[in-house]
């Protein structure tokens, strides 16, 4: 993942990708915002969960609070990510 926003942030640094699903615990609308910062990148309204090279999952911050990780991988709720221009 961090690879992918590398290239992603090397072509327009200062432009935010903001991705929009729902969570994959409660199903709430989730918006992340992903910046490029000094160390690294700046998460904002979320947390992203990669669990393979090219799946990634959505949690909104109360669920990521309670629990961190990803349950049940063949279980989950699964939502599409849509990048938002």
């Amino acid at each position: 993942m961090i690879e992918m926003l590398k290239k992603i942030f090397n072509t327009n640094p200062k432009k935010p990708i903001v991705l929009k699903s729902r969570c994959s615990d409660c199903r709430d609308d989730v918006i992340i915002k992903i910046t490029s910062t000094s160390g690294g990148f700046g998460i904002q309204g979320g947390a992203l969960l990669g669990c393979s090279s090219s799946t990634y999952f959505i949690k909104c911050y109360d669920c990521f609070n309670v629990n961190p990780e990803i349950q049940n991988f063949n279980k989950l709720n699964h939502a599409s990510v849509h990048y938002v221009v």
